[in-house]
């Protein structure tokens, strides 16, 4: 739990994904990677200038490193990973 003073000044106490949302921030799991091609992740929050982030959720096959390969405002990102052999399902942050 958080305390969040928003501008009105009346503190208020958040959950994680409260505190995210009130941050414009959005979180979710992806499909599993693939390492030959992009994989899309509708996500509609997804902006010209979000800033994306990845991290590993559940590890499968040979781990990489996953990259976002495109992003298209109010559709959602493509990401893909470093490794062939990655089917890992990955958590992504959207912020902005």
């Amino acid at each position: 739990m958080f305390v969040w003073t928003p501008s009105d000044g009346a503190e208020r106490l958040l959950d994680r994904s409260a505190l995210d949302t009130a941050q414009g921030i959005t979180s979710g799991n992806t499909p599993a990677a693939n390492g030959t091609t992009p994989v899309a992740v509708a996500q509609t929050k997804v902006t010209a200038t979000s800033e994306i982030s990845l991290t590993l959720r559940t590890a499968a096959g040979t781990v990489g490193a996953p990259f976002v390969v495109s992003k298209t405002a109010g559709v959602g990102f493509s990401f893909q990973s470093t490794n062939a052999a990655d089917t890992s399902v990955y958590r992504y942050r959207v912020v902005g």
